[in-house]
């Protein structure tokens, strides 16, 4: 078996698709062992090759400013799209993570009149960052789009049941944009 994949690894084959390939093996084997009850221990118990991890590329300022401008013009038309937009904006222009962003409260809202933001960041830290006025005005416009009642200490953005947004969400709207509009 071991000699398989390093000629899988020898011939060309890169660890996702060795990986993929001693999957489909050890699969077909308990396949066989639930039909015909045949057993190979060594299958189960052989472990893939490492997997590179990639990290994400990052868009320019000009496929960022494609990417909000097309939520712009959506969010004139769906207060979810008005939601998404709010948050990718302070995303964005605040450099905030989606975490610390999905975990503002609805009270960091008074602050972005200041011109700023207060909130928890990485390590529990506080963060205060400026905020920029077209970001406080897609805020306020999602707040007031939004048919859900945002206060106190809730989060700022909902889902489109009323309870807190979903992480998955704001990232299926930003690989939608991003295909449609062939960005990496």
């Amino acid at each position: 078996l071991r000699s398989w994949l390093a000629y899988l690894r020898s011939d060309g084959l890169g660890p996702s698709s060795s990986a993929r390939a001693l999957s489909a093996l050890k699969s077909f084997y308990a396949y066989l062992r639930q039909e015909t009850g045949l057993t190979n221990p060594h299958i189960t118990t052989e472990r893939g090759p490492k997997l590179p991890q990639t990290l994400p590329k990052a868009l320019s300022t000009g496929q960022s400013r494609v990417l909000l401008d097309v939520l712009r013009d959506e969010a004139t038309r769906d207060w979810t799209a008005a939601r998404d937009y709010a948050a990718m904006l302070l995303m964005y222009g605040c450099g905030m993570r989606l975490a610390e962003t999905l975990a503002l409260p609805a009270s960091a809202v008074r602050d972005l009149a200041e011109g700023s933001i207060q909130f928890v960041g990485k390590g529990k830290k506080e963060r205060r960052v400026p905020v920029l006025p077209i970001i406080a005005e897609a805020v306020q416009a999602y707040i007031e789009a939004c048919p859900h009642p945002i206060s106190g200490e809730d989060a700022l953005f909902k889902g489109t049941r009323g309870g807190r947004l979903n992480a998955s969400t704001l990232q299926r709207t930003l690989q939608r944009l991003r295909r449609a509009h062939s960005l990496p």
